[in-house]
C-alpha cells in the first residue's frame, strides 16, 4: 500500500540522520545489517517505532581500543612481572644473599603488600582507578630499578624496592580487570560494557597478559644464558618504563565508571 511505502521511506530517512542503516527485504522489518555511529533512541517518532531493542541484540563483539591498550599495560606489568617472579629468588641470591634470606625477604614483602591492599582500594575509591594505574606503574618501575641496582643498594633500600615490586604485582591484576567493564563497549556500541563484548574484552586483556608471560619467560632465559641476571634486569626495567609511559597516556582516556563524564574514550 502507498501508506506503507511512505512510512518505510520516512523511517529510512530518520534512521539515516541518526547514522543508522536498516535495509528492508520484501517489506519485512527484519534487521539484516546494522551500522552504529553514535546512535541514540529515536525519541518516539510519529511515523515509526524505535528500533533500539532490535539493535541491542546485534551489538558488536569488538573490544574498544582503550581495552586493548589496557591489555598491553597488563602484559607489560603483570606478564613481565610474573615471568621474572620465577627467577627473583635466584636474582637475590646473586646479590650475595643466602637462599633462606632471599626467601624470607620475598615472603615479608608479599605479606606487607597483602596487608596494604585494603588501603590501596580505599585510595582507588578516593582518587580514582586511573590515577592508581599510574601509581602502580611507578611502584613496579621503582621495584625494577631497585633490583637493577640491587647489588649496590644497602639492605633497607633493597627491602623497600622489593615491597614496591610486590605491591605492584598484587594490585595490577585486580586493577586492570576492574577497569575493563567501564571501558568495554556494550550491546549498542557505547562504552560501559554489559553485553557480549564485555566477555570478549576480558578475554583480550587476559590473553595478552598470558602471551606476554610465556614470551618473556623464554626471553629472560635466553638473556640469562647470554649475560646473566643483569641482561634480564635491563629487560625488566625497560618494559616497566614502557608500562609507566603507557599508563600516563591512558590517564585521560580511561573511565573509572560507566557514567564517568570526565574522561574521553577511543
Amino acid at each position: 500500500p502507498a501508506g506503507a511505502v511512505l512510512a518505510d521511506r520516512a523511517r529510512r530517512r530518520c534512521d539515516k540522520k541518526k547514522g543508522l542503516t536498516i535495509p528492508l527485504w520484501q517489506g519485512r522489518s527484519d534487521v539484516l545489517e546494522v551500522s552504529l555511529l553514535n546512535t541514540c533512541p529515536c525519541g518516539g517518532a510519529e511515523i515509526h517505532e524505535c528500533h533500539c531493542d532490535a539493535l541491542g541484540s546485534q551489538g558488536s563483539l569488538r573490544p574498544s581500543c582503550t581495552v586493548v591498550l589496557l591489555g598491553l599495560w597488563r602484559a607489560l606489568v603483570l606478564g613481565l612481572g610474573h615471568a621474572f617472579q620465577s627467577v627473583l629468588n635466584g636474582c637475590l641470591v646473586s646479590f650475595g644473599l643466602t637462599p633462606e634470606a632471599a626467601g624470607a625477604r620475598l615472603a615479608a614483602s608479599q605479606a606487607l603488600a597483602l596487608v596494604a591492599l585494603p588501603f590501596v582500594g580505599l585510595a582507588a575509591d578516593t582518587f580514582g582507578q586511573r590515577r592508581l594505574l599510574v601509581a602502580t606503574s611507578c611502584s613496579a618501575l621503582l621495584g625494577g630499578l631497585g633490583l637493577l641496582w640491587g647489588s649496590d643498594l644497602p639492605g633497607p633500600c633493597l627491602d623497600m624496592a622489593l615491597l614496591a615490586w610486590s605491591l605492584a604485582q598484587v594490585v595490577a591484576p585486580v586493577l586492570s580487570l576492574a577497569l575493563v567493564p567501564p571501558n568495554a563497549p556494550n550491546s549498542d556500541g557505547r562504552l560501559g560494557g554489559n553485553g557480549a563484548a564485555l566477555g570478549c574484552s576480558f578475554g583480550i586483556v587476559e590473553s595478552l597478559s598470558s602471551l606476554a608471560q610465556v614470551s618473556f619467560m623464554l626471553l629472560i632465559g635466553a638473556l640469562r644464558e647470554a649475560g646473566g641476571f643483569h641482561y634480564a634486569l635491563l629487560l625488566l626495567a625497560g618494559g616497566l618504563v614502557l608500562a609507566t609511559a603507557l599508563s600516563v597516556g591512558l590517564l585521560p582516556i580511561l573511565r573509572d565508571s560507566a557514567d564517568d563524564p570526565t574522561s574521553r574514550t577511543v
